[in-house]
């Protein structure tokens, strides 16, 4: 099987998985950011410019797989996620620790479709498996260290989850559903994330999403 096909495995058993969990299900709109088609773009530009060699075939399971980016906020009280002044230093703990609850999510999801199939059938899936999690885990690293969970810098965070990061900030500024701000267009919205209001970014990302016809 293809990354494609696994990628889409992946995402139906986790919603399936959800819908079996009465608990979690009103923290779904946390949970599940659409940004597939922002990552899309962005891979699609680097890979014209020469940045990005992956083929068309990744670049469609990155962006199936960024839409459980934000898995591990099933875990987070909605009383924080939905807080519109500052969040107090306890918080912030809390929220940080979601992209390695949303890793976890996704490794037991994993373990039970390999559990589901034949040994010599499990490759493709180990490796969209690996690129889901890294997705999840690293998409609020920052270019210069200053993100989390690890503090990871440049070429230590994945190209994939770099945009995965930027299209995630950029769905935020501009999206009415997010409770701690007021939408703003694209334009701002780009403005910020490259002056580094939203953390340091790629400088060569920044350059392309400046430069595309959105």
């Amino acid at each position: 099987m293809g990354q494609v096909t696994e990628a889409k495995r992946i995402k139906k058993y986790v919603e399936e998985w959800l819908e079996k969990q009465p608990e979690l299900r009103s923290l779904k709109k946390y949970a599940f950011h659409t940004i597939g088609n922002e990552v899309k773009r962005l891979l699609e530009c680097l890979h014209s410019c020469g940045m990005y060699e992956e083929n068309k075939e990744h670049i469609e399971t990155v962006a199936l797989l960024s839409d459980l980016h934000d898995i591990g906020k099933l875990y987070v009280p909605a009383e924080i996620l939905d807080k519109e002044a500052s969040l107090t230093e306890k918080e912030w703990r809390i929220i940080k620790k979601h992209p390695v609850w949303g890793s976890r999510i996704l490794e037991t999801a994993l373990s039970e479709l390999e559990r589901m199939r034949p040994e010599e059938d499990r490759a493709a899936l180990r490796k969209t498996g690996v690129l889901a999690k890294e997705i999840c885990l690293y998409h609020h690293e920052r270019y210069d260290g200053n993100g989390y969970p690890y503090g990871l810098k440049n070429t230590e965070i994945s190209l994939e989850a770099q945009v995965v990061s930027i299209a995630d900030v950029l769905d935020a500024l501009r999206s009415s559903k997010r409770s701690y701000r007021t939408a703003i267009n694209k334009k701002e919205a780009i403005e910020m994330i490259c002056s580094g209001q939203c953390g340091a970014f790629s400088p060569d990302l920044c350059t392309i999403i400046k430069n595309i016809r959105w």
